[in-house]
């Protein structure tokens, strides 16, 4: 999983690992029946990043809605990853507003206040580092939500590790 994180950061900006980034995350979909639906959302987003480096606006708006499809297909498998929904909700809120995923910003966050606050849904370091960076940066959450946040995430931090794949 950790070598997919990588290509797929890196795939934001070089386009080069976006098919390096697919590779692995197919091959985690089809071996590992318990990261299957966090896999699928990390292949959605990917299209939606393919987007990115795409020229033609019908063709960006194409892998966009590719990319939703499989996302959401990936959340219907692991619906309380908190990973896959960090990203889902991540990359919708990177979308411009006629795509219409707000409702699904909101709801993504909402979640993953909440399974944070559950201890039994382990969560790797890595992803929690990054949700606090993305929600330090970006005006995804009101400051009583980003407060809540940081709060469960130093919490988990401390308490899980790097306990989740």
């Amino acid at each position: 999983m950790d070598e997919g994180r990588k290509l797929f950061a890196s795939s934001v900006d070089d386009e080069e690992d976006l098919e390096t980034a697919r590779q692995v995350f197919t091959r985690i979909r089809k071996e590992d029946a318990s990261l299957r639906g966090r896999a699928m959302v990390y292949l959605g987003a990917l299209d939606i990043v393919a987007a990115k480096h795409t020229f033609w606006p019908h063709n960006k708006s194409s892998l966009v809605k590719r990319g939703l499809k499989k996302m959401e297909k990936g959340l219907r498998v692991a619906p309380k990853d908190i990973e896959a929904r960090f990203i889902h909700g991540a990359i919708c809120y990177q979308l411009p507003f006629f795509f219409g995923c707000g409702d699904d910003v909101e709801r993504d966050f909402a979640l993953i206040t909440s399974l944070l606050n559950t201890p039994s849904q382990p969560c790797d370091t890595v992803i929690l580092r990054d949700m606090q960076d993305f929600i330090d940066e970006e005006d995804v959450l009101t400051e009583s939500e980003r407060n809540r946040i940081r709060k469960l995430i130093v919490k988990r931090r401390a308490e899980f590790g790097r306990e989740s794949k």
